[in-house]
């Protein structure tokens, strides 16, 4: 179907100015932005994503596999679930900086990154209830748009891990490497509920 393949495009577009943006490369070529480049990527990061939901949204429903009341339950509990987690593993940043409303300067060399809270029984916590969320939500409606987004999503995840740890690697070298072996990535050695 024609709207399957335009939403599969824009999901792959959306992900590659996701990272893009993402790189050092390009904040220096938009330095003229400087302390609100933060906030001018989250403008449009949620821009894009709202945009891309709202069509997915008015896609004609192709069932996967009928909603019960059963499957309604499991995907709200997944998805709460990582709501909950995402909401425990914000605690570890500073929100305003977070969200690009204030800009802190770091020295990598000198500041140690987190790994408390939520970051001592998993490396990416954003991530693991975004997994969540998007897999909740398709399993409460199974149709074929929130299929293509839980499967780009969740394959477009693992890349931006591994962006990301490469990036901390050469921030914090030895020590983030010790850590990525004594922590896992996503599914924690331990289960804490939150």
């Amino acid at each position: 179907m024609k709207e399957h393949l335009l939403l599969s495009i824009l999901w792959i577009v959306y992900f590659a100015i996701h990272s893009l943006l993402a790189t050092n490369s390009v904040k220096e070529k938009l330095s003229f932005l400087k302390r609100y480049y933060r906030l001018f990527y989250n403008i449009v990061s949620v821009t894009g994503l709202f945009a891309i939901l709202l069509y997915s949204a008015i896609i004609p429903a192709e069932w996967i596999f009928p909603k019960t009341t059963f499957s309604k339950f499991i995907g709200l509990m997944l998805a709460t679930y990582g709501v909950f987690i995402i909401r425990h593993a914000f605690k570890s940043y500073n929100m305003k900086d977070f969200l690009g409303l204030q800009q802190l300067e770091v020295n990598y060399k000198t500041e140690k990154f987190k790994k408390d809270g939520v970051l001592a029984y998993v490396r990416h916590p954003l991530y693991l209830g975004t997994i969540l969320i998007v897999a909740g939500f398709f399993v409460f409606s199974p149709n074929t748009a929130n299929l293509i987004t839980t499967v780009l999503s969740i394959s477009y995840l693992f890349v931006g891990i591994w962006l990301e740890e490469k990036k901390l690697i050469g921030m914090y070298g030895d020590e983030y490497k010790k850590y990525q072996k004594n922590t896992p990535m996503l599914i924690p050695k331990k289960i804490k509920l939150f």
